[in-house]
C-alpha cells in the first residue's frame, strides 16, 4: 500500500523517489511493452483495448468522480461544473440524429473526429501538467518560458497525431506527411536548444523532467515512426500506448490528493480506491460494449433491443453514444479541478508549491 507520507525528500521529485519512479516516470514502459506485445507477439489491438478498459481507463474515470460526485466539499465546490458537464452525454446522440436526419454523414464523421482530438489533448495537456509541476520544483520560471514549454509539449503531440491521422486517413498525402515529420524533428531540436537555453539563463532543469518528455513523446513517435514494413496501429494501438501511461500517473495523482486532505474515504485506503475503480470500470465499459455490441473478451452479449430503431438510428447506438459521455465527464472535469494556482488547496494537499 502506498505510504500517505509521500513529501519530497528532494526537490528533484514531486513526491518522493520511490513514487515517482514507479507512478509516474515507469508508467511509460507499459506503453513501450503493448507496443512489443503487439508488433513482436502479435498480439490483436482489440485485445489490447480491452484489456486497457478494465485495468486502467475505467478505473481512472472513476478516480474522477472521487474528486467530484463522490466528495461532499468537492461537490459543493465544482457543483456548476458538475452540472455542465451531464450536458455533455448528449452531444454524441445528437451527432449521430443530426447526421442520419440530414443525410450527412459528415457530421458524424466531425463528431468522431472531434472524440478523438479531445482524448489526444487530454493527454498531452496532463503531460505538460506534470512537467510544469517538475519545473516549479526548480524554482519560478517567467512567463515566457513557460509559454515556450507549453508550446514544445501541446505542438509535438499535435504533430504527431497529426502525422498518424494523416496516414491512417489520407494515406497519399506524402508531401504532409514528409512536412510533418521534418516540423516533428524540428520541435526535437527546440526541446533539446530549450532545455541548453534554461541551463544557460541559470534555470536548473532536471534529468526526472527530460525523462519524463522523452516518455511521453517517443509513443505515439514509436507508432507512426515504425520499424519497416510494419502497418500503422489503428486507433485502438494508438489509444493504448499512449493513454495507458497517463491513466496510471493519473490514479496515482488523485491518490496523493486524497492522502492529503484531512478527511477522505479513501485515505490510507489504496486496495478500496483500486477495487472501486477496478469494478466501476468493468461495469462501465461493459456496459458500453453490451449496447454497442462490441466482441471482447467474456463479453455478455448484445442486447435485445440493440437493432430496434427510434427516430431512424440504431437504438444501441443511441444509448452506447449516450453512455460515452461519461468520458467527456472526465475530459470536462479534469480541465476544472486540477488548477493549482487558483485552487491552493490542491497544492497543499498534494504538497506541491503552487
Amino acid at each position: 500500500m502506498l505510504s500517505a507520507a509521500h513529501a519530497p525528500s528532494r526537490r528533484l521529485w514531486l513526491f518522493s523517489p520511490k513514487a515517482d519512479l514507479l507512478f509516474v516516470l515507469a508508467p511509460f514502459f507499459t506503453g513501450y511493452a503493448f507496443l512489443y506485445a503487439h508488433y513482436s507477439l502479435g498480439v490483436a489491438s482489440l485485445t489490447l483495448y480491452w484489456f486497457w478498459s478494465v485495468t486502467a481507463n475505467g478505473p481512472h474515470l472513476f478516480a474522477t468522480l472521487t474528486r467530484t460526485l463522490f466528495n461532499a466539499a468537492d461537490r459543493r465546490q465544482y457543483r456548476k461544473f458538475i452540472l455542465i458537464s451531464f450536458s455533455l452525454f448528449f452531444v454524441g446522440p445528437a451527432a449521430l440524429l443530426i447526421s442520419h436526419w440530414t443525410h450527412q454523414i459528415a457530421i458524424y464523421e466531425a463528431y468522431w473526429v472531434f472524440q478523438l482530438v479531445w482524448a489526444y489533448y487530454h493527454v498531452s495537456r496532463q503531460h505538460y501538467g506534470f512537467l510544469s509541476l517538475y519545473q516549479k520544483r526548480f524554482g519560478a520560471i517567467s512567463p515566457t518560458q513557460k509559454r515556450m514549454d507549453w508550446g514544445l509539449v501541446h505542438l509535438s503531440f499535435a504533430i504527431i497525431f497529426a502525422i498518424w491521422y494523416c496516414e491512417a486517413k489520407a494515406p497519399t498525402y506524402t508531401a504532409l506527411r514528409s512536412s510533418l515529420t521534418y516540423a516533428f524533428i524540428f520541435m526535437g531540436i527546440s526541446f533539446a536548444a530549450n532545455e541548453i537555453f534554461k541551463h544557460l539563463r541559470g534555470i536548473q532543469i532536471s534529468w526526472t523532467q527530460i525523462v519524463y518528455f522523452v516518455g511521453a513523446i517517443s509513443l505515439p513517435a514509436l507508432i507512426v515512426f515504425r520499424p519497416t514494413g510494419q502497418p500503422l496501429g489503428d486507433m485502438y494501438l494508438l489509444n493504448v500506448v499512449v493513454t495507458y501511461p497517463h491513466n496510471i500517473q493519473y490514479l496515482a495523482i488523485v491518490w496523493f490528493y486524497h492522502q492529503g486532505k484531512p478527511i477522505s474515504p479513501y485515505k490510507n485506503q489504496f486496495a478500496k480506491y483500486l477495487s472501486f475503480g477496478l469494478i466501476a470500470g468493468a461495469l462501465f465499459f461493459y456496459s458500453l460494449w453490451f449496447l454497442s455490441g462490441r466482441t471482447v473478451p467474456f463479453s455478455l452479449g448484445t442486447w435485445a433491443e440493440a437493432n430496434s430503431r427510434i427516430a431512424g438510428v440504431r437504438l444501441g447506438d443511441l444509448f452506447a453514444l449516450f453512455l460515452q459521455g461519461i468520458i467527456f465527464q472526465h475530459y470536462y472535469l479534469d480541465q476544472k479541478i486540477w488548477k493549482l494556482r487558483h485552487q491552493p488547496g490542491i497544492a497543499d494537499a498534494l504538497k506541491i508549491a503552487a
